[in-house]
């Protein structure tokens, strides 16, 4: 049986729905204000994606406002998963 690194099991949350889970198993991620997400399902993302500072906590969002490396995704991007 093969054994999973630590890496492969480094449990994240959801910033949307607060779901635990393993980053290699995330459905979805996004760099925001230099932090990488992890996101459950692509519906949480689309959600983050509509409002990121909803979800970031407040030492995050405070006096960043939305980064060079953010770019909301355009519908035939979400579309496409």
């Amino acid at each position: 049986m093969k054994r999973k690194s630590a890496a492969t099991l480094r449990v994240v949350t959801d910033p949307v729905c607060k779901m635990e889970l393993h980053a290699d198993e995330a459905a979805a991620t996004l760099k925001f204000n230099g932090r990488q997400y992890y996101f459950c399902h692509t519906a949480c993302l689309h959600l983050f994606e509509a409002d990121p500072l909803a979800y970031v906590d407040d030492a995050q969002a405070e006096g960043k406002g939305r980064s060079a490396d953010y770019r909301p995704r355009s519908e035939a991007e979400r579309g496409s998963q």
